[in-house]
């Protein structure tokens, strides 16, 4: 199976669909755009005049980071079990992109002081309950916690998101990064502004 996908030269978005190929050990092609102004040109070629896109042997140009975790995670049983297990990793992974990610880009102040720990004290609770996030194993959910948890710690570095603070959602992370594929892909990641 050949897999591209095309995004920036950053994490953001497009970290999402790398980590979850890495975990999945599904190899890739990393197409990295390295100007981060798309041409008028070059987005009329995109599905919706964005990145990231995604193709494979099932699918050529999909967009969206959630669309394109979900269509991955669902060809590779890692979108829970029942249908209640896939509303509640939905449910999860909109917390992640809408009222974490997002709201990294607006008011920052805002999101240090109130979104930051509402969303992180919620999901280290979750976790303090259970080692899932949803149903018996790890799934998608717990990926995207992951993978925010991570990036939010890389964008505000500090006191605010220290592993002491939110030892489950830091015990999640270490659990990732463990495994096999997402440590090699760690390992080769450059260093990025975003």
């Amino acid at each position: 199976m050949t897999v591209t996908l095309t995004y920036f030269n950053g994490r953001g978005l497009g970290q999402y669909i790398r980590v979850l190929l890495s975990y999945l050990e599904i190899p890739f092609e990393d197409m990295v755009m390295k100007d981060l102004v798309l041409t008028d040109e070059f987005r009329k070629t995109l599905p919706f005049g964005q990145l990231p896109v995604y193709s494979d042997d099932k699918i050529q140009n999909l967009s969206q980071t959630d669309a394109i975790t979900k269509f991955i995670a669902k060809n590779n049983n890692f979108y829970g079990k029942t249908d209640i297990d896939q509303v509640r990793i939905d449910e999860i992974i909109m917390a992640c992109h809408i009222d974490i990610f997002c709201s990294l880009y607006n008011d920052i102040e805002k999101f240090k002081l109130v979104t930051l720990p509402r969303a992180f004290s919620k999901l280290e609770e979750r976790l303090s309950k259970s080692k899932y996030l949803v149903g018996d194993c790890y799934s998608l959910a717990d990926l995207y916690v992951y993978v925010t948890f991570d990036y939010v710690q890389f964008r505000i570095p500090g006191e605010l998101t220290s592993p002491e603070k939110y030892p489950n959602l830091e015990k999640l992370k270490n659990y990732f990064e463990s495994t096999k594929g997402v440590s090699n892909y760690i390992s080769k990641r450059p260093e990025t502004p975003f």
